[in-house]
């Protein structure tokens, strides 16, 4: 059952703590992630490109034996990337496993259900403004 707030400053800044909550829990991992240093590590090349990547996506490091000069420059871009990619999988592997995966559909689901709510308040709102509003023309047209 979607919870109701009450008409009011009370009301909506319980309906603004409900978004905020939602927002939160959408970035709740990323930032997690950041705090705690999470880091991923991603290998190509037959373990001779190492790359390390750090939460937000940064790349922290890269190494590459000496070896790999031997492979063309074509060839040593794609095992680059392989290595990066492969650290960006690892990193978001440890964050789903650290906090869990946001469940983008119930956060959905609950938006649309304060959304709904916030509507109903705004037309009781509407309709006790034009309640006010008729008590008003009537005393003034005595």
């Amino acid at each position: 059952m979607p919870e109701t707030f009450d008409l009011g400053a009370e009301g909506l800044d319980r309906l603004y703590e409900g978004v905020r909550d939602l927002v939160a829990a959408g970035h709740g991992s990323g930032a997690a992630a950041e705090e705690a240093g999470t880091r991923g590590e991603g290998e190509a090349a037959d373990g001779q490109i190492r790359a390390v990547v750090e939460a937000g996506g940064r790349l922290a490091s890269l190494r590459a034996d000496p070896r790999v000069m031997r492979l063309s420059r074509e060839e040593l871009c794609a095992q680059i990337v392989l290595a990066v990619n492969a650290a960006l999988d690892d990193l978001r592997d440890r964050v789903a496993r650290a906090g869990g995966e946001v469940d983008h559909e119930a956060l959905l689901a609950r938006l649309r259900e304060l959304q709904s709510d916030s509507v109903r308040q705004m037309e009781s709102f509407a309709q006790s403004i034009g309640e006010i509003v008729g008590r008003i023309e009537s005393r003034t047209e005595r």
